[in-house]
């Protein structure tokens, strides 16, 4: 796979992710007001383990491209310049 798609392909996990969060806290926040989730210890630790595997797959994606990135800069630094002096 060339590094340009694999650069679009981790960004396009990453707003995947975000917008899976904004969903989690909408969906959290409006099903909090009408019951007490809040309070329900089982309830605490859902929104715990989802909160931490959330992050680690957040991490994870970001060092992807973070790696992706750097190997693509260092490869277009790699590359001879086109430029010729005369």
């Amino acid at each position: 796979m060339l590094p340009w798609k694999r650069i679009i392909l981790g960004s396009a996990i990453l707003l995947l992710d975000s917008g899976a969060l904004l969903l989690l806290i909408v969906l959290s926040m409006s099903y909090g007001d009408e019951t007490d989730l809040l309070e329900d210890e089982a309830y605490q630790r859902f929104e715990h383990s989802v909160t931490l595997g959330w992050w680690f797959w957040w991490g994870l994606n970001a060092a992807l491209l973070a790696r992706l990135l750097y190997r693509l800069l260092k490869q277009r630094a790699a590359a001879p310049s086109t430029v010729t002096e005369r």
